[in-house]
């Protein structure tokens, strides 16, 4: 909802259209870091100008994003600049997660017993680069950049007591981390 009331505030302080123009509404999907799968309602009120509200999913939760996307020129190779921001909830990460979080804990030096992550969920912004290739009515498109991410994490560690006794302990803590990281992303757009 917070995602959809950005865009529509972004469609609302942009200009209207010339009488010639007509607002054009589409579909787009794409894959990248940190967005994971997406698609969204794109909708190009000029020429130049591209803003998009969608779900995703990242292989752990849903989650949504919003942006837009300047556009210098249109032509058949076009260049363009883009910015968004995303929310992907809170869920239990699969395998592959907990064997990094599992790998990460036994180098650890203080390591010791059982790390499983109970969920994961972050917010990101992105600022990108792009080039879209095709026509005003459908286009292929690869953007890069860089996204500040906000990690919300929560962690069981299973320990033993120490005392001799056959006893564990579940210690759970919960951490954020705030950080810049490269991002890209590639997708195809459609307009009706």
């Amino acid at each position: 909802m917070v995602f959809s009331g950005v865009a529509l505030a972004v469609l609302a302080a942009l200009p209207a259209p010339a009488a010639a123009e007509r607002v054009q509404i589409g579909l787009l999907t794409d894959m990248g870091l940190p967005d994971g799968i997406v698609g969204a309602v794109v909708v190009r009120p000029e020429r130049h100008v591209h803003v998009h509200a969608g779900v995703g999913h990242n292989s752990v939760a849903p989650g949504l994003r919003a942006g837009v996307q300047l556009l210098p020129w249109s032509s058949a190779m076009t260049p363009y600049a883009a910015l968004e921001l995303g929310h992907a909830f809170r869920g239990r990460p699969g395998t592959w997660a907990q064997d990094l979080v599992q790998s990460s804990a036994e180098m650890d030096e203080a390591g010791g017993g059982s790390v499983t992550v109970e969920s994961l969920g972050y917010s990101y912004g992105n600022a990108h680069l792009g080039l879209r290739l095709g026509g005003a009515r459908a286009a292929f498109y690869l953007q890069a950049g860089i996204s500040r991410v906000h990690i919300d994490t929560e962690v069981r560690r299973r320990e033993e007591t120490g005392a001799g006794l056959p006893l564990q302990v579940d210690v759970i803590s919960e951490s954020q981390a705030r950080l810049w990281t490269p991002s890209a992303r590639l997708g195809m757009e459609a307009y009706f």
